[in-house]
């Protein structure tokens, strides 16, 4: 997720500054509600947005679309892996890639 030059929560979109966090819905959320937004935590039962299986150890990327993997072609680190299921979060302008 982003925030847009209003100041809103978005994926995607015009005016975007820059990934600041990552959102977890458990369900479809309506335009306009308010959202929860991870910058530093865990989270269990992780795949990649495709559905696929991290890879242990990687470092994961959220790409401006909403998507997350462990690709780095044009995504920024939001995180790593410790096992394959669970991502630790870290939305930092210190986390990059090596």
């Amino acid at each position: 997720m982003s925030i847009n030059t209003s100041g809103r929560v978005v994926i995607g979109g015009t005016g975007l500054i820059d990934i600041r966090g990552v959102i977890c819905p458990t369900e479809a959320m309506a335009a306009g509600a308010a959202i929860d937004v991870m910058t530093d935590g865990e989270i269990t039962d992780a795949t990649e947005t495709a559905g696929t299986a991290f890879t242990g150890g990687a470092l994961v990327y959220a790409h401006i679309d909403g998507t997350v993997d462990d690709t780095l072609t044009s995504g920024k680190p939001v995180g790593f892996t410790v096992e394959i299921d669970r991502v630790v979060v870290r939305c930092s302008s210190a986390l990059t890639a090596t």
